[in-house]
């Protein structure tokens, strides 16, 4: 979704077409891996790294408006990263994100 209006820079990282509903677009931001999940509400940027275990979260699914870890089932709203289901308790680290005529951009700055 679209958030963190203030940036200065922003990095065009994919474009909305590659990126189908209910999909995950591996990418980076930098040496950053970031997931691009697309939703039928919007598309989101998550690290790709669980905070439960560290595993990558790129082999997982996207259920509603969350992104299930592949490994122990996590769940994480894909809005803020806040854990649903266990056994994960902290937060995936998202990442400020804007579409500009089909572009896909990640904000240059610190994650959301």
């Amino acid at each position: 979704m679209p958030g963190g209006e203030e940036e200065t820079c922003w990095r065009e990282v994919a474009r909305l077409e590659d990126v189908p509903i209910g999909g995950i677009l591996p990418v980076t931001l930098g040496d950053t891996p970031v997931l691009l999940c697309r939703t039928a509400t919007g598309v989101f940027a998550v690290a790709d790294r669980c905070p439960h275990a560290g595993w990558p979260l790129r082999e997982g699914r996207i259920r509603g408006e969350s992104l299930v870890c592949p490994v122990h089932g996590a769940r994480f709203a894909l809005v803020n990263g806040a854990p649903l289901a266990g056994p994960a308790q902290g937060k995936v680290v998202t990442y400020r994100l804007r579409i500009e005529q089909g572009a896909i951009q990640l904000g240059c700055g610190p994650p959301a």
